[in-house]
């Protein structure tokens, strides 16, 4: 049975781009390293493009289609102490390649061969441009574009809660308190 239009809209939500997350991780690290999520993410854009070009014919015109191009886009603000920020910084400048999920967090996937587990799109490619805003009044930004290889995959990625919270704090009492690194601080 078939919902009617009236019916499906009433139970349809708008996606919330906060729960849509970006893991990255050198492709030559991947036996060693576990992806991680770089902290204060603001924003991507993932755009995709294919050539189109028409020849006429003495039948018409025919199409031929050239290969998928992605426009991948991101922006975080950049956390003090971030390890990651300045591994991919480098990545980009020796030509690394990178893999990127593009995670959507807001619900696990109930399918018993992926239970626990959280849709997600795989790509590889390289940092094509990497750069640090640093305004006098404002939080330094970092913004990186991406030139992916092939076409990303999708599929179900493992989300730890370490990935998840990756720039939460802990509680912290009202006594005197002289831990460093359970605070929130940019």
């Amino acid at each position: 049975m078939v919902a009617s239009d009236s019916e499906q809209t009433a139970t349809l939500e708008a996606k919330q781009g906060i729960h849509s997350i970006l893991l990255f991780r050198l492709l030559e690290k991947a036996s060693d390293n576990a992806a991680a999520k770089l902290a204060f993410q603001t924003e991507h854009e993932v755009g995709k493009s294919r050539d189109i070009d028409g020849k006429k014919t003495k039948d018409g015109v025919i199409q031929s289609l050239g290969a998928l191009e992605y426009d991948f886009k991101a922006t975080s603000i950049l956390a003090k102490g971030d390890k990651l920020a300045g591994d991919l910084e480098k990545a980009m400048e020796e030509g690394k390649v990178i893999e990127i999920w593009d995670v959507d967090s807001e619900e696990a996937s109930k399918d018993s061969s992926n239970s626990g587990k959280y849709p997600a799109t795989y790509y590889q490619g390289y940092i094509s441009s990497f750069n640090a805003k640093k305004n006098a009044e404002e939080n330094i930004e970092i913004e990186m574009e991406f030139a992916i290889n092939g076409v990303g995959q999708r599929g179900f990625a493992t989300l730890t809660e370490a990935q998840k919270l990756a720039v939460q704090y802990k509680f912290t009492d009202t006594t005197e308190n002289k831990k460093k690194g359970e605070n929130f601080e940019m």
